[in-house]
């Protein structure tokens, strides 16, 4: 028996995903025959229709954002001796 239409309704009325339904085998002559929403939430009720439990995830820490100006680096030492050394060329060639 084919419930995908009863299964929307069901996902509709209680506002989630139509993967979370899970329908009783037993007592499908009941679903069938609920039409309208508070028949719905009465299965509900009764354990008929019963929901999936949400996989929950880890909540991440924010990233705390810096501001531009608030960064310093440290100058390689490579680099700086390369600058010592370009200045005296430059001085030279002057």
């Amino acid at each position: 028996m084919n419930l995908l239409k009863k299964k929307k309704l069901i996902a509709r009325t209680l506002k989630l995903g139509v993967d979370k339904v899970i329908l009783d085998n037993n007592s499908l002559e009941e679903i069938k025959q609920a039409i309208t929403r508070q028949d719905i939430r009465e299965l509900v009720q009764q354990g008929i229709i019963r929901i999936k439990e949400t996989k929950g995830r880890r909540k991440l820490k924010p990233k705390t954002r810096r501001r531009q100006g608030s960064v310093r680096k440290k100058v390689k030492n490579s680099k700086r001796k390369y600058i010592i050394k370009i200045r005296k060329l430059r001085r030279l060639k002057k």
